[in-house]
């Protein structure tokens, strides 16, 4: 299974946010959260806010790339983020 994640920044003062794809979500979080990590996601703590999950790769990665053009599909995802957090 795949899953379509987005993260958000735990320390940043800006809204930040990171969309992904892995099969493995947590190993993938850890790798995120590493302080040996190179990437966009270095220095600074990322929480998990959103997940979908797929069967198919080609799904997961088509999905990654709708959500990353932050049109309709992308305002739709963050009004059910937060209704989420409104409900915490």
């Amino acid at each position: 299974m795949y899953f379509v994640y987005v993260l958000k920044a735990l320390k940043s003062s800006k809204k930040k946010f990171y969309i992904g794809v892995s099969c493995n979500l947590l190993r993938r979080l850890k790798q995120h959260n590493s302080p040996f990590n190179t990437g966009y996601t270095r220095n600074n703590k990322w929480k998990i806010i959103y997940v979908e999950g797929y069967i198919n790769k080609f799904i997961a990665y088509d999905r990654e790339a709708k959500l990353k053009q932050y049109g309709n599909v992308w305002s739709s995802v963050m009004k059910r983020v937060k209704e989420q957090e409104a409900l915490e």
